[in-house]
């Protein structure tokens, strides 16, 4: 998936959802859960105002990184689902 520079976390669970036709409820990059859908309210709206590449704590040279994202379907199924590589440009 290609994605602008500033490009929000939200913005791009928004996209996910969109192309992919899942409902995203988890979002980590490597150790670190970036998003959840039963994090503390207020960290959820402060991580998805943020820049995805800031949220990833990633240094401006980044070109890309790969997210695992927790989905499910519309029955409310868990959807086992590759990572998804986000590329910067």
């Amino acid at each position: 998936m290609d994605c602008r520079d500033g490009l929000t976390l939200q913005g791009f669970i928004e996209r996910f959802e969109r192309e992919v036709g899942l409902q995203c409820g988890m979002v980590s990059h490597g150790a670190s859960l970036l998003y959840a859908d039963f994090m503390n309210k207020a960290k959820i709206k402060e991580r998805l105002e943020s820049p995805l590449a800031s949220a990833m704590k990633l240094g401006d040279d980044a070109t890309h990184a790969t997210l695992s994202v927790g989905a499910c379907d519309e029955n409310d199924d868990d959807v086992d689902i590759p990572e998804v590589r986000v590329r910067f440009r």
